[in-house]
This record gives structure tokens, sequence and C-alpha cells, in this order.
């Protein structure tokens, strides 16, 4: 036989081999596989994750301190030593400090956000008087307001709400209570000397404790930069 002849008798013995191993190993396979082996299934179309906005509503101050932010917990700046009648800070007068009320760069709509917290004593929840509603307050308020809630329930007081937002009543026609960016409030446990402080401490931008119309403490806060021009 040739040497040609023998070449090609090799050759195909190796490729008769090579197709018995792979067959081998296909059905040892098969053999051994589980017969309940899970096979994935295709991801359903609500296990996607959703692109729908997320509505974000004003949610009750946690009774629980650990649980809030640091900042809300923590003075803004620290308390005065004193505080007495009739007396604010900063000396400026409120229209210098936290500019006088503009009809005109508000919205009720879109500036407006509702508190409601159970430490919180609200005027307007016990003697409903028309169109009233102490919860609500300008959103630049939220923060010195919840921070104060936190300082005053931390000196072991109970914060009431007497007067926030109000379009209507005993303010004078430019009160930064129609726009919600003024509370009035008072607290029994301590003095409203005490509360005054703590308003400060918080971060209100004017703190006045007022003795005409009722001893209460009078808080307000300056209008974000972006409500300071004119609706068109």
């Amino acid at each position: 036989m040739s040497s040609n002849g023998m070449v090609k008798i090799v050759c195909a013995w190796v490729v008769v081999c090579a197709t018995a191993v792979t067959l081998f190993a296909v059905v040892l396979t098969v053999h051994h596989r589980p017969a309940s082996m899970p096979v994935a299934a295709p991801p359903h179309p609500d296990d996607y994750p959703t692109t729908d906005p997320t509505t974000i509503k004003a949610e009750p101050v946690s009774e629980d301190t650990t649980s809030m932010p640091a900042d809300l917990t923590k003075p803004a700046r620290p308390m005065p030593a004193r505080f007495p009648k009739d007396t604010h800070l900063p000396t400026n007068s409120e229209a210098d400090v936290c500019i006088a009320f503009d009809p005109d760069a508000f919205s009720a709509e879109k500036d407006l956000i509702r508190i409601v917290d159970t430490r919180v004593w609200f005027e307007s929840d016990e003697h409903a008087n028309g169109d009233e509603d102490d919860h609500l307050i300008h959103r630049a308020m939220s923060t010195p307001f919840m921070r104060l809630i936190e300082l005053v329930c931390q000196h072991k007081g109970r914060l009431k709400v007497h007067d926030a937002y109000r379009t209507r009543g005993p303010h004078c026609e430019l009160s930064l209570h129609k726009e919600g960016r003024a509370v009035d409030l008072t607290c029994e446990e301590f003095s409203l000397s005490h509360l005054a402080k703590l308003a400060w401490a918080a971060g209100f931008d004017w703190v006045f404790y007022e003795t005409s119309g009722g001893d209460h403490v009078h808080c307000s806060v300056r209008r974000p930069r972006h409500n300071n021009t004119r609706k068109p």
C-alpha cells in the first residue's frame, strides 16, 4: 500500500474517533441533567423599572428625631443670650430683611405647602374661621419651621401656631402672612422670650417678640430669589 493511502486511512480514523467522543459527551450531559432544572423565563414588562414621575407630598415631620436629617435636629445658629419684649432680630425692619409683600411675585398654587405634625397645635384645627388654614406656609419657610418644631420638642414644649398663611384678617395690607412667609407662635411650656431665642436659632430670617395684639413670637423668611421677579 502506498504512503498516500496510509495517510488517508489514518485521517479517516481520526475523524471517526473525534465524532464518537463528541457524541459521547453530549449523551453524558443529557443523562446527568436534573429533570427539574429551572429554565429562566423572559422578564415580565411589569418587572422593568418605571419611568413615571414621582409625586412628592409634604409629609408629617417624624416624631423620632433620630430619623430626621441632622440639620433639622440641630440649631442653624447660636441662640441669643437675651430676647426682650418688643425687640426683633436682626435690628433692621422686616421689609428690609425679608422683602415686602408683592402679590405679583406670589402664587398660592406653586408657593404654598401644607405641614401636618401631631406635635404642633394649630389654631385653625380648634377654631374654624372661614378660609383660614394655619397648616399652610410658604415653601421657603419649611426648613426653619420644621427645625423649630424639633428644637421646641427637645426643650419639652409644644409649639402653637396661631396664624400662618392668611389672605384676610387682622394683619396689615402688606403683611407677609398673605404670602405664607410669616407665622405667629406661642408655647405654654416656657417663656415667649425663650421661644423667640429658639426661633432665631432655627434659622428664621426675622424674629419679633411682639406684644401688640396679644403676646406672641412673629417669625418670617425672605422670598426665594426666583420669586423676586414679577409675573408677566
